[in-house]
């Protein structure tokens, strides 16, 4: 059994865009560091912590041992430092000059755009869900 802390990434499920990224990340996490939940379960608002519900649909999330919850871009770094062999490309996407921009731009060009990469439902408003903090 593995006995390191265990990361959370927290995805939509309904789209398809992000289950493959889902199914990618889970092939390639020979270590079993990251464990994959969606968005739609209710235990995943409690993992992301209060934040508004467009933020919460419109990102994947990565809670990591302690709380902290990282989303989108800045998510992309720490899931790769999980995976082996993947910290050197980490510290590239977070060191090198201009590429943290560039990850950052692009993951919220993909994000506004998954429509295109054959996502059906993916306006950022899931019907009949909600955060359950702005439920209230």
């Amino acid at each position: 059994m593995n006995a390191e802390p265990m990361f959370v990434l927290l995805y939509d499920e309904a789209c398809r865009l992000c289950i493959g990224v889902r199914r990618l990340l889970a092939w390639m996490d020979r270590n079993r560091r990251v464990t994959f939940l969606p968005l739609q379960d209710p235990q995943a608002a409690r993992l992301a912590g209060p934040m508004d519900s467009q933020r919460f649909w419109n990102a994947f999330h990565l809670a990591q041992p302690g709380g902290r919850v990282l989303t989108g871009a800045a998510a992309i770094p720490a899931v790769i430092r999980l995976l082996p062999g993947g910290a050197p490309l980490a510290w590239l996407l977070e060191h090198l000059p201009g590429l943290p921009w560039l990850t950052a731009r692009a993951y919220q060009w993909v994000a506004a755009h998954r429509m295109m990469f054959g996502c059906r439902n993916c306006d950022g408003t899931p019907t009949g869900y909600s955060h359950p903090s702005r439920a209230r």
